[in-house]
């Protein structure tokens, strides 16, 4: 049976592009950052397509847009008017060059990360600094570091947000110092339509 998208956030002028994916061919993205840079990409594929390597896809992109690497985007005015898999392009007389509207189902998601299981983001080296800077009793403390993170689309509304939180406890159990840091983004969008990319050719 057929469902269909009851709710969906379109976005005018949005940032999303065409890129290509190999084992996965043409596949469309939307990044956004949220205060903090909090970053959420959204990757859309065939309805065919393997869900790991979409999942794989969109963790590599969401990785490059992140970091400032280079995703290769395609070039509108190089593809075929008219309906593709999830797309459809037009041409019109507009000015400005390209022009892409993004249409989003509503979703939410979260996810939750033990931040000390990886030495590389320093969370031990803070610990035991604020450790040492709180004068714990000697030795290693116990050291826990955990980030949770949400994104919605609404309708109307996209909201991401994420929580850190860091907690000291030394060998006599005595809890030295919590750091709590929080970060959180609402931006109201509007707009209406169908599903497009406009080039001028």
């Amino acid at each position: 049976m057929e469902q269909r998208v009851a709710d969906a956030l379109t976005l005018g002028g949005a940032d999303g592009y065409l890129t290509d994916v190999e084992e996965l061919g043409v596949v469309a993205v939307h990044p956004a950052v949220g205060n903090c840079d909090l970053h959420v990409t959204s990757v859309l594929a065939s309805k065919d397509a393997w869900f790991e390597a979409v999942l794989a896809a969109a963790h590599d992109i969401a990785r490059r847009e992140a970091t400032g690497s280079a995703v290769r985007r395609r070039a509108l005015t190089d593809m075929a008017l008219g309906d593709g898999k999830f797309w459809t392009i037009t041409q019109e007389p507009r000015p400005g060059g390209e022009q892409v509207r993004v249409v989003l189902p509503a979703w939410q998601a979260t996810s939750n990360h033990d931040l000390t299981t990886d030495p590389g983001l320093g969370f031990a080296a803070v610990g035991r600094a604020l450790a040492t800077a709180a004068t714990m009793s000697p030795g290693i403390p116990d050291i826990g570091a955990r980030q949770s993170a949400a994104a919605r689309y609404g309708r109307w509304v996209f909201e991401p947000a994420a929580v850190t939180a860091v907690a000291l406890r030394s060998a006599d159990g005595v809890v030295g110092a919590v750091a709590v840091g929080d970060a959180a983004f609402r931006s109201s969008l509007r707009g209406g339509g169908s599903v497009r990319c406009a080039s001028a050719r």
